[in-house]
């Protein structure tokens, strides 16, 4: 071999080598699929760190959400998502990081707790809250980074300017969590995703706990599933003298408390700018905890109110032992917020198969008769005349025009409140 062939052979066999290390090091691309833009299709994540990835790929085939600019809680609509999910792996709080590779890109999430097989369509139908979220708009200045963080102050960022970061979420071992991610703009790159533990708790140590009864209550604006900061109060109608209790939380929009076997207990709950609701609640004598969610109705001036429950004799204007509650609650509204004026629409029923002019002038009357009732119960209680008015519609405005079932009747059967005018003052 020449000394020419020799000394390119030595240099081509040191670039090899040198090649090797640079090769090896290279990082693994993680592939989002399209697929991956739904929530049945969320990606598990099975260590701390995942990326880089190639960047997600629209917004799923299922719409999973749609809404107005400001929300808390969805996105305004879906661009190119990404869901994720993980376990908790210990007792810790939760730091997470989204490190976009293009600061271009404006990278937004929402988080979820884990419920179970129907999490996904709950998230949907919005019937589970997110327990954090950041909409913001993206900071080229620290990268288009967002996620959680301790120098965060919020739960939750709505679109537009904003912070970054969110608080941390302090989560137990074993919970599971939905993470999904939307890149806002088109033609984007992927991203890192960190997830960070801090703050680790020790586990209590085990306890012999008692069976008990417990109430699990939830308290939501009617229609929406935004929680409304209420005074409830729970007495225990089943205990007389010194052993009579009443405990009383205010601004909650959850409780978890123990109540006892066999027992009855009377729920109120109350807040300002929505009518009163007040409930029963029986205890067995098996322990379970007891769920419950009371949706509060709220008064908006020129809104109507439908009350189904208050309900009548067949046939006639006098109350059934089932109504009187719904009436004390609507009379303690009007009396806690003096600057309201109603009035009062009743509606009933007609068969579908019995239907005649004769029929519609004797719903007309029984209308007007049931809604007079009303107009008479509040005033008998104190409610001054001048802050109510009444009238009947038959059976010209059903909610179920074709109505085949009970229930669709008793919809159908219904006294509204139309809220003419409001002031909180």
């Amino acid at each position: 071999m020449s000394l020419i062939s020799h000394t390119f052979f030595c240099w081509v066999f040191l670039f090899g080598i040198y090649l090797i290390p640079w090769h090896a090091s290279a990082q693994k691309l993680y592939r989002i699929g399209a697929e991956n833009g739904d929530c049945q299709n969320a990606i598990e994540l099975l260590d701390t760190v995942f990326g880089p990835t190639t960047p997600p790929l629209g917004p799923g085939s299922v719409p999973e959400f749609n809404s107005t600019k400001h929300d808390l809680y969805s996105f305004e609509q879906e661009h190119h998502t990404v869901w994720y999910i993980f376990e908790a792996l210990d007792d810790c709080d939760l730091l997470l990081e989204v490190v976009p590779l293009s600061v271009k890109d404006d990278y937004d999430f929402i988080l979820f707790r884990y419920e179970g097989d129907n999490t996904c369509a709950d998230i949907r139908e919005r019937k589970i809250i997110p327990v954090r979220s950041c909409i913001s708009r993206n900071d080229t200045l620290i990268k288009s980074r967002t996620g959680l963080s301790y120098s965060a102050k919020d739960d939750f960022i709505h679109s537009g300017p904003g912070p970054s970061f969110s608080r941390p979420l302090p989560m137990k071992k074993g919970e599971r969590y939905l993470l999904v991610l939307d890149n806002v703009y088109s033609g984007g790159d992927g991203h890192h995703l960190y997830l960070k533990y801090g703050n680790c708790r020790k586990p209590e140590p085990a306890v012999q706990v008692q069976p008990s009864n417990y109430l699990n209550l939830t308290v939501r604006e009617s229609g929406t599933i935004k929680p409304v900061a209420a005074r409830i109060t729970l007495i225990d109608k089943s205990a007389t003298g010194a052993d009579a209790d009443s405990v009383i939380w205010e601004d909650s929009s959850s409780i978890f408390t123990k109540m006892k076997r066999s027992a009855q207990y009377q729920l109120l709950v109350q807040a300002p700018g929505y009518f009163q609701f007040s409930d029963i609640v029986k205890t067995g004598a098996d322990f379970q905890t007891y769920l419950k969610t009371v949706n509060l109705v709220p008064i908006k001036e020129g809104k109507k109110v439908s009350f189904s429950n208050i309900l009548f004799v067949g046939g006639s204007d006098q109350f059934l032992r089932e109504s009187y509650p719904v009436l004390e609650d609507i009379i303690q509204t009007l009396k806690d917020q003096p600057g309201i004026e109603i009035d009062i629409i009743g509606h009933v029923n007609e068969p579908y198969n019995n239907r005649s002019g004769k029929s519609t002038a004797e719903n007309q009357t029984l209308s007007e008769k049931r809604a007079f009732a009303v107009y008479q119960y509040l005033i008998r209680k104190g409610i001054a005349s001048s802050r109510l008015s009444w009238q009947g519609k038959g059976s010209t405005e059903m909610v179920y025009p074709y109505a085949s079932t009970e229930d669709q009747m008793q919809a159908n059967r219904r006294v509204e409140l139309y809220i003419k005018k409001y002031s909180s003052e």
